[in-house]
């Protein structure tokens, strides 16, 4: 009797995903275009970037993004925080398949929530089908899961080339990609560097992914930088704050240390932080302690003044820096001094940190 049950039970799931995936098919159908966002780093910015361009342009468009806070933005700009009742699942890419096909959306724009190499094969081929694949980039981080080693990223990234599809990427990185582009049969659209003083994203890579993605759709540069200059930044994407003789960099969503001295470099020229000694505040992760390491040498290779460490390993990042000034991080008030590039990770003590900046200063960028 219990055979029959399992056997009947074992039926009625199987029924139910050939079911689920008919109608994800179909719903998938109902949607003309679905780009989707890959790469290391600047997925959020780039998909926030598009999805203002292209809804401003007429095109009825569906966004979302996975950055510091998973977000729907529906065809009318309004944003729509997704609760999870546990944690992230790619199983939310189906959602907003069934969601776009609801609302009549032209296009879906939709960050890459997968990590691992066979999450990202299914995502695309299983879920969304998208016949437009954007990489901003390709740097090492999240190793744990994409592995130790470039081509081992590369070959992860490569999962969501869009089979007979269009894949947006720089030239450069292109390169990278070559055999796999080539068996999925992608038309290749190289996207050229932004050159300009536009301050719409303190990346301008990210300007001209959007821009070249804006062309292709028919729409005129000044239509689409004007669009970016109203863009609604993500809570995680880089900003200023200026109070009294403080200036604090919000650093904390770049995660993989080659952005991050790209990033302290770049920040480095901007005149209001130029001849000021640099202070680190440094939010940490115990769970992280690769990520942690990595911080480690970007810090050996910068020589800050000063280092603030909070949530875990301070002892490794003072064992490591003896030239340096290194304390805990106890409150906000240690954050009073001429020039913070807070780092690390968002969670916990990083949202504090961006609440006393918002409540104790203003926005000098971002």
């Amino acid at each position: 009797m219990i055979e029959y049950v399992a056997l009947g039970l074992g039926l009625i799931y199987i029924g139910f995903l050939i079911y689920e995936k008919i109608s994800l098919v179909r719903q998938r159908q109902r949607i003309p275009h679905v780009i989707h966002v890959n790469g290391i780093r600047g997925k959020s910015t780039v998909t926030r970037l598009i999805g203002a361009v292209l809804r401003d342009a007429g095109y009825k468009t569906m966004t979302k993004v996975t950055g510091t806070k998973p977000i729907i933005i529906d065809p009318f700009g309004n944003e729509i925080p997704i609760r999870r009742l546990g944690p992230a699942n790619i199983r939310e890419q189906i959602k907003m398949v069934r969601l776009a096909a609801k609302y009549g959306a032209d296009i879906l724009v939709i960050e890459c929530m997968a990590i691992k190499k066979e999450y990202q094969a299914v995502t695309q081929n299983n879920m969304l089908n998208a016949d437009i694949g954007i990489i901003t980039n390709v740097r090492k981080d999240h190793q744990e899961e994409f592995g130790h080693s470039m081509e081992s990223i590369v070959e992860a990234l490569a999962e969501t080339i869009p089979a007979k599809g269009r894949l947006y990427v720089f030239e450069e990185t292109q390169n990278q990609f070559e055999k796999h582009i080539e068996n999925k049969q992608a038309e290749v659209r190289i996207v050229s560097h932004f050159e300009g003083d536009e301050t719409i994203d303190f990346y301008p890579e990210n300007i001209a992914i959007a821009l070249r993605i804006a062309s292709d759709f028919g729409i005129a540069k000044e239509d689409a930088l004007a669009s970016m200059r109203r863009y609604h930044r993500d809570i995680g994407s880089l900003s200023i704050y200026h109070w009294d003789d403080t200036y604090l960099v919000n650093g904390f969503a770049i995660n993989d240390v080659d952005s991050l001295h790209h990033t302290y470099v770049r920040l480095q020229s901007l005149s209001v932080l130029k001849g000021r000694d640099v202070t680190i505040l440094l939010n940490n992760r115990i769970d992280r302690p690769r990520r942690a390491m990595e911080h480690i040498e970007f810090l050996k290779k910068i020589q800050p003044r000063k280092v603030m460490v909070v949530g875990g390993f301070y002892r490794q990042v003072k064992a490591a820096l003896d030239q340096t000034e290194v304390t805990p991080y106890h409150h906000s008030a240690q954050l009073d001094q001429p020039y913070v590039f807070a780092i690390g990770n968002i969670r916990k003590y990083g949202y504090q940190v961006i609440r006393y900046a918002e409540a104790k200063g203003t926005k000098y960028y971002g």
